[in-house]
Order: C-alpha cells, then structure tokens, then sequence
C-alpha cells in the first residue's frame, strides 16, 4: 500500500514517500494506536501534510505539550474544548507559515476532566482527547 497526499490548493498529487506491505491477518493500528506515517517533506523543504501531533503527558497535570503542522502558509486556529463543546482556551489564533510549531498547555485554572483539542484550517480540522487529572 503505497501512500499519497493530494493539495487542493496547488491540485497536485505528492506522494507521501512510505509505504507499507501487508500479510494475511496482519495487524497495523486499531482505534486506540493508529498507523502514523512519518513526513516527508516538499521541494521547499516544508511539510506536505497538516498534522496535530499527540499530547504529551496524556493524561496530564496540569500541563501537557503537541505540536502541529501546516502543509501550507495561513490562518490556523488551536483551540481546547469541554466535553460540552464549550471552548475553554484558545492556544493559536492567527496567520502561520508552513512548518511544525510547539505548543504547551497550561490547564492550571481548569478541573479534572475530559478536554478536545482541536486544530482548524481553511483546509484540514481535526481533534484529540486529552485528560486533565489532579
């Protein structure tokens, strides 16, 4: 299986540069510990792929740490959610170039419980659980 990263915005299709070969009844990921692909990167050096990388510790306290990605330059938004979709902190709000960018999370002033970050572009959204234990 060979894998391939298609940009709307420049209507290329990139290939992702990892493969990987099956055998009967082999097992590579389930819901919990999924397949990641490493990056390659483009002919200008950047990522082709957008990304929100995993937190780290998970669970955490009271501060944890990912990074995320951007294929491409523009407005990204980072942002953490309770398990009642009501934003509770926003990390990254503005234009960004391409490349991977750190960032930590201080979730000092907020109670034990489930939270979603959430990574959103014009082009990708994503999110991930985290779990803020005191």
């Amino acid at each position: 299986l060979t894998f391939k990263y298609y940009s709307s915005l420049s209507d290329e299709i990139i290939n992702y540069g990892e493969s990987v070969e099956f055998s009967a009844n082999m097992i590579v990921g389930n819901g919990l510990k999924t397949l990641k692909l490493s990056r390659e990167t483009g002919k200008s050096g950047q990522p082709i792929a957008y990304g929100l990388g995993d937190a780290y510790p998970n669970p955490f306290n009271p501060v944890t740490s990912f990074e995320f990605t951007l294929a491409v330059d523009g407005m990204v938004e980072v942002a953490v959610y309770d398990i009642n979709g009501r934003m509770v902190a926003e990390l990254v709000n503005g234009y960004r170039s391409a490349g991977s960018y750190p960032v930590v999370w201080d979730a000092n002033d907020l109670s034990s419980g489930v939270y979603m970050l959430k990574m959103a572009t014009n082009e990708f959204v994503t999110m991930q659980k985290v779990m803020l234990i005191k």
